[in-house]
């Protein structure tokens, strides 16, 4: 009797998606867990339950019910407004569905198409149930010397935070807590996603090429790109207040709006920008994928969702339009007014507005212009920071940079402020977490790097070319495997590269300020141009590195010129 009700209960289920979807979106629920090729979709990506077109304003915080079917009427932030299928939306997407799946089967950027049948199902054509165990070690893999970066997911602000640039790969610096304690957990039953289950915490791992893999804390399992699996009280207990300690200390946190961390930029086709005066940029071809890239760096805060067609742009004042059109013919509209952003999918009835900060339009506006005439600078890349006191002793740190700093970890608070010791572990003061070098990135203006020395090496012997130089300019081997492992899986895909050192340069733009004052400091800045032949350039004479004597400041970091 339970058999055929369940089986019966299966029958109503399919029937109601099938009449939700219609016949064309019907045939996308799938399945097959993997990603399709060959379909129309820019990127694997969750849907967004989209409420009916009369619905009102709702603040983020107010309850609503969960997992909606499509054409429900409530508009609020839960786990279940997921990103519209972009790494980007798929303007046949429209099965809503709580769990976004198979992400990290995402094809890469340079992929013409891609869509993901499992993403495009609902909660109940996902089933965890059928599932096998998961080995711990599958949680968060990635390949030998692949960077990856890594999220914090705030379901109330539909937003994201950056932990930071990592390496899963087996190094003298591990992986951050969060990833270890994650791939620590041992193998793991099947679990069951309850219907009223909402996400309490979340972690999103982006690898080269916009794949990516979503962990989330149910009320008392874990969900990893849809598959729910089960955890003892004690594991969930561990893992959540690991998450929960990463949460940034500051009182406006450094979001990003979850959309525009899921979308592939590497999928954009065309850009175009309107700002109040009527005005229209057309940003060429290949700065497309830089300027797309700027969305995503735009802070944000207070999120509230509302309809599609609700605003009037056009009447905003100060309002400047961004519409950046995929390779499905879906379109993002990007508004940046005064203190706000909008962001909306055309194949989505739900969309967001966030609070941004007050220079983000400004500095927005600037980079779009840049871009438009193929001027947009790319950012200056992890430069790093290692202290070597020679005894245990509290530092200070600032960094006085020509430009905007998009990121630190840890938090850059006016400075940061360590206690060092003699082998470089570092304990931040403000919060007593444990690191090996200060990070930071930004992006500046700055585009007159010297090219005329330097070196022109093959893609395929970048990584010897490295090892070679860097120890000549002074690093130890942690620190250049720390920068090999970080630039090389970039580099060995270009078919040549134009390098050079721009050391004294660099220090123009981004000096540093320590208390106390180093005895030795060594700072390598590496800047390169992929280039399709080589091209005659005179060989750059390096300088001797210095002797490391007394306390020894190193940092290295690159710029994409």
């Amino acid at each position: 009797m339970k058999k055929s009700i369940k089986i019966f209960a299966i029958a109503i289920c399919a029937a109601m998606l099938l009449a939700a979807c219609g016949g064309e979106n019907a045939q996308s629920i799938s399945s097959d867990s993997s990603v399709s090729e060959n379909s129309s979709s820019v990127a694997s990506e969750p849907e967004v339950n989209e409420p009916e077109a009369d619905e009102p304003e709702s603040e983020a915080n107010e309850p609503e019910p969960d997992s909606e079917a499509p054409g429900e009427t409530d508009t609020n932030i839960t786990e279940s407004e997921s990103p519209p299928s972009s790494e980007v939306p798929s303007s046949s997407s429209n099965v809503a569905s709580s769990i976004p799946a198979s992400v990290s089967e995402a094809p890469s950027a340079s992929s013409s198409s891609s869509s993901s049948s499992e993403a495009e199902k609902p909660a109940s054509e996902s089933s965890a149930s059928s599932e096998p165990a998961v080995a711990s070690s599958s949680l968060i893999t990635t390949s030998t010397g692949e960077t990856y970066d890594l999220y914090l997911y705030y379901p109330e602000e539909a937003a994201y935070y950056m932990l930071g640039a990592y390496f899963h790969t087996p190094r003298e610096t591990p992986d951050h807590p969060v990833t270890e304690m994650l791939n620590e957990l041992p193998n793991l039953p099947a679990g069951e996603k309850k219907p009223d289950d909402k996400v309490q915490s979340g972690v999103l791992v982006v690898r080269e090429g916009y794949t990516k893999t979503e962990i989330n804390l149910l009320s008392d399992t874990l969900e990893v790109n849809g598959n729910v699996y089960a955890l003892t009280p004690t594991q969930y207990s561990d893992l959540k207040n690991m998450i929960d300690s990463e949460k940034p200390k500051d009182n406006v946190p450094s979001y990003s709006a979850r959309w525009l961390v899921w979308m592939n930029p590497g999928r954009v086709t065309k850009i175009e920008c309107i700002d109040d005066s009527g005005k229209k940029l057309t940003l060429p071809t290949e700065t497309l994928l830089l300027a797309s890239m700027e969305t995503a760096y735009i802070n944000v805060n207070n999120a509230k969702t509302y309809i599609r067609g609700n605003k009037n742009f056009s009447a905003m004042k100060g309002a400047y339009q961004t519409f950046l059109t995929f390779d499905n013919g879906v379109v993002y509209t990007i508004v940046l007014s005064g203190d706000s952003m909008f962001v909306e999918s055309s194949d989505m009835n739900t969309a967001y507005e966030y609070k941004v900060h007050s220079d983000a339009l400004a500095y927005y506006k600037q980079n779009m212009i840049m871009a438009e005439q193929g001027a947009l600078n790319p950012r200056t890349a992890k430069p790093v920071i290692y202290l070597y006191p020679e005894k245990t002793q509290d530092v200070d740190v600032s960094l006085s940079f020509n430009g905007i700093i998009d990121y630190t970890y840890p938090t850059y608070n006016n400075g940061w402020r360590v206690t060092a010791q003699p082998d470089g572990t570092l304990t931040n003061k403000s919060d007593s977490s444990t690191h090996y070098y200060l990070f930071w990135d930004g992006t500046s203006n700055f585009r007159s790097w010297d090219f005329s020395e330097g070196f022109v090496v093959k893609g395929s012997e970048i990584e010897s070319f490295f090892k070679e130089k860097l120890p000549a300019l002074g690093l130890t081997p942690r620190e250049y495997n720390d920068f090999i492992t970080y630039w090389v899986p970039e580099m060995s895909k270009n078919a040549y590269n134009l390098v050079t050192f721009s050391t004294t340069e660099y220090e123009a733009i981004a000096p540093l300020s320590i208390s106390p004052a180093p005895d030795t400091v060594l700072r390598v800045h590496m800047v390169y141009k992929a280039i399709p032949a080589p091209v005659d350039v005179k060989e750059q004479i390096l300088p001797t590195a210095p002797a490391r004597n007394g306390f020894t400041v190193v940092e290295w970091g690159g710029t994409r010129a």
